[in-house]
């Protein structure tokens, strides 16, 4: 059986060409360093705990995204005609999100940024002379690349069939905003079966890529792209999933 995590990650990894951070909601940053145990990062130290400085550049574009797994999830926009409006009172809507299948995902963000480690050649210098000096674990990877997201809804189905309402704020024109922003103000009104749900949450951190030590055969030690630790080849807990996992931000 795939689960809930296991789905989410290898869907949008595939789509993004990035590593997928679990929890969507647990905070990343840039020079975390750390394993990844069972595909998942685990952090263990940073660059400024091990005394490495290093260069930050943020790419000034911005990202609106939508990875929204459209052979399973369909969205559909109503409005309340009877909603009485003012100056002071939005008129307001419904959003309807089916699910045909288990595992379908809603992914939208909204002004996504790229923060990435500049000074690769110093880092790399750094890391390789603590590798020989026995002071840097072969298994530690770095976050060397970061998404970070202004606004982003994540919904991941649970169960087969599901049905989601979500009432809404109509802000203008409501076809072209995309589910991730707040002003639409969502809130469940009724499932008819199970899913986990991020709302509008702001600075999540959901894509990552990493550098580490590769040794290869009868060769010296290089500081490159861990390539080898594909999203193929992960292997996930078999836990229970928990949506309490996700703290207040789950709906």
């Amino acid at each position: 059986m795939t689960l809930p995590q296991e789905f989410y990650i290898k869907y949008l990894s595939g789509l993004t060409q990035y590593r997928v951070n679990w929890l969507p909601n647990h905070s990343l940053r840039l020079g975390d360093i750390g394993k990844l145990e069972d595909g998942l990062f685990t952090l263990y130290t940073d660059l400024e705990q091990q005394g490495i400085k290093f260069a930050k550049e943020d790419n000034t574009s911005s990202l609106d995204l939508d990875y929204t797994s459209s052979d399973s999830a369909s969205i559909n926009f109503e409005i309340d005609a009877s909603t009485v409006v003012t100056p002071n009172i939005l008129p307001k809507g419904k959003i309807n999100i089916e699910f045909s299948k288990k595992n379908g995902v809603v992914f939208q963000m909204t002004k996504a940024k790229v923060q990435i480690i500049a000074d690769k050649a110093d880092l790399e210098n750094a890391v390789l002379q603590r590798y020989q000096d026995k002071s840097w674990a072969k298994e530690w990877v770095i976050i060397t690349e970061l998404v970070i997201t202004d606004q982003a809804t994540i919904i991941i189905s649970t169960s087969d069939n599901n049905s989601i309402d979500l009432a809404c704020d109509v802000p203008g024109a409501l076809l072209n905003i995309p589910l991730a922003d707040p002003s639409l103000n969502l809130k469940l009104i009724r499932e008819t079966g199970s899913s986990t749900k991020i709302l509008a949450a702001n600075q999540l951190t959901p894509f990552y890529k990493i550098m580490g030590v590769k040794v290869p055969f009868l060769q010296r030690p290089e500081f490159r792209i861990r390539e080898d630790i594909t999203i193929d080849k992960m292997e996930f807990k078999q836990l229970p999933f928990d949506e309490r996992e996700f703290g207040k931000q789950n709906l």
